[in-house]
């Protein structure tokens, strides 16, 4: 029993051409907005239609785009971000072409290239299943189907880790079981755990000391839109969801709490909560503590034996179980229409 398959690609099948995305404010003036990879994938989004009637389908990954057809020209997409008029450019000029004979290519940049195509490709097929990526790394999970451990206030997602690799035989997915645990208690209730433990006896900075030490440089999830996770950098204990501003898909500051009304319909209920603050993107935004929840298993759990075998059984496989869940993994997701695509 195996955990690696093969991929067969056909020499002549798979063939991509890479183009450079740029992104210009139309006219002589200049961006209103930091153009990250975040920015790109919005404003990609916001032109699939038009992009796909001009180039057919592609790939996107950061600042490139990858088609698998060569285009005459540059083109470019005139639409906006924030109300500012922008040009999404695909520039010619940078065409960079790889295909199936890449992977064996001596050529280091080619190699990397067919690989991180590939592997942009099976995150995608993955996504189509249903399944759910938290963080960068290739790990999807089944969201919709919790281990529920409520004893020990943890839920668990299971889930499958995949990864394309270069071996001498050739190229091969290899992919995994993998489980997630995750605190049911948001990070909102844990601090006024914390505060009904130390506020009264020793004060508010024991308090907010014994806060940081325990969040701070934690990862967390964010219970919403598309379940990302982040690392805890500070926390705000005198500003709230009405003090903190966040800028929506047009560029446009809002407070925190009319951020997540407008973009998410959820209505913030503790209006004086601290923020937690994460870094996205290179740059720092405030997020309700109400709205994250504890990523991981509480140290209070790790040091406990008994309750760590509890956890752990609930998600042992024997080697056939293991087996036959990967085989219809599989089998999911090479019967989607659009992985088939």
């Amino acid at each position: 029993m195996t955990n690696q398959f093969r991929l067969k690609i056909s020499k002549d099948f798979l063939q991509f051409y890479q183009y450079p995305i740029k992104v210009e404010a139309a006219g002589s003036g200049e961006l209103g907005f930091k153009c990250t990879p975040n920015m790109v994938e919005k404003l990609v989004r916001k032109v699939t239609n038009k992009l796909q009637s001009l180039v057919g389908q592609f790939i996107h990954s950061g600042f490139n785009l990858w088609l698998t057809r060569q285009v005459p020209d540059s083109y470019v997409i005139e639409t906006d971000m924030g109300g500012q008029p922008v040009n999404l450019i695909i520039d010619h000029e940078g065409e960079f072409e790889v295909n199936a004979s890449s992977i064996d290519n001596a050529n280091r940049a080619d190699s990397q290239a067919m690989r991180h195509i590939l592997n942009v490709l099976i995150k995608n097929a993955m996504s189509d299943t249903g399944l759910k990526q938290l963080g960068n790394r290739p790990r999807y999970f089944d969201a919709s189907r919790p281990i529920e451990v409520p004893d020990l206030g943890i839920n668990i997602w299971s889930g499958f880790k995949t990864s394309a690799y270069k071996y001498a035989s050739g190229c091969t997915l290899i992919i995994d079981n993998c489980s997630r645990f995750m605190s049911t208690q948001t990070v909102l209730a844990r601090m006024k755990e914390i505060k009904d433990q130390t506020l009264k006896r020793l004060g508010r900075k024991a308090y907010e000391d014994s806060v940081r030490r325990e969040i701070v440089g934690s990862s967390v999830i964010a219970n919403y839109g598309a379940k990302r996770t982040y690392i805890v950098q500070d926390i705000l204990f005198e500003k709230g969801p009405l003090d903190c501003y966040l800028k929506d898909g047009e560029q446009k500051s809002k407070t925190v709490a009319d951020y997540f009304f407008e973009q998410y319909s959820i209505k913030i209920t503790d209006k004086f909560q601290p923020m937690l603050i994460m870094s996205r993107s290179s740059q720092d935004v405030s997020i309700p503590s109400e709205l994250c929840i504890m990523d991981g298993v509480p140290e209070q759990i790790r040091k406990n034996g008994r309750d760590m075998r509890n956890l752990l059984n609930r998600v042992k496989q024997n080697p056939n179980e293991k087996m036959q869940s990967i085989r219809d993994m599989i089998a999911k997701l090479f019967a989607s229409s659009k992985t088939c695509q």
